[in-house]
């Protein structure tokens, strides 16, 4: 798997401005972090195409980063150089995703109904 993204797509669900629940084929926020901090890769959604080799997908930015913020590297290998490579990205670029585990959790578990009053009161 490819690791050129430098930083997570408008759509990725490691960022903290991503509506909550959508998660893509994954089935519940637990099932991704338990994916991710163990040894599985988690390809950025926009380059799983039908029939798309594993070595022409990239490595999400968006996981890679929440990983390095959570202090948890990769027993992947192509996820842990993504890692490193994603190590000094700009701090707006970093900050924009999810620190912790159960903060992603957390985001992704709240119903959205009450996340986008939230959103429109912040206005």
């Amino acid at each position: 798997m490819k690791t050129d993204l430098k930083q997570p797509c408008v759509e990725c669900p490691f960022r903290k401005k991503h509506l909550p629940g959508w998660l893509g084929p994954w089935t519940t926020p637990g099932e991704i972090v338990r994916h991710i901090h163990g040894d599985g890769l988690f390809p950025c959604h926009r380059t799983i195409k039908d029939k798309n080799p594993e070595a022409e997908m990239q490595v999400c930015a968006g996981a890679s980063i929440h990983m390095n913020r959570a202090i948890k590297r990769s027993r992947n290998a192509d996820h842990a150089r993504h890692q490193a490579k994603l190590k000094d990205a700009p701090p707006e670029v970093v900050d924009s995703v999810f620190n912790w585990p159960q903060e992603f959790i957390d985001h992704h578990e709240q119903d959205i109904g009450e996340w986008m009053k939230k959103k429109e009161q912040e206005k």
